[in-house]
């Protein structure tokens, strides 16, 4: 199963909800300072070596010659290359984009 990553101020945001909705007065003194102790252990977790996913798709840009290729460019970067239209080319070679978006050819 792959991690799930989120940001570390969503978090820290619901956590302060949750301290806000309190309502023992007994142990809301405890209850907060429990909270803080959290929130400052979510700030000293270290982030996730992760990247944002660009999403893009492949426009068509010439019919298919006697190969069967045709040009594409990526809707993302605009770099182009040929390929047979049948091929799947799931990622642009040159900026990554994942190539799963809809777009208008």
């Amino acid at each position: 199963m792959a991690d799930e990553y989120i940001r570390r101020q969503d978090a820290i945001d619901a956590f302060n909800r949750i301290k806000n909705t309190l309502k023992n007065p007994e142990t809301a003194h405890y209850d907060t300072l429990m909270f803080y102790e959290i929130e400052d252990v979510l700030e000293d977790v270290e982030p996730a070596d992760v990247v944002q996913v660009v999403h893009a798709h492949w426009i068509q840009t010439s019919a298919e010659v006697e190969n069967g290729n045709a040009y594409y460019y990526c809707s993302n970067c605009g770099r182009g290359e040929s390929h047979n239209p049948i091929v799947e080319v799931p990622y642009c070679w040159k900026c990554g984009a994942k190539m799963d978006a809809q777009g208008e050819e």
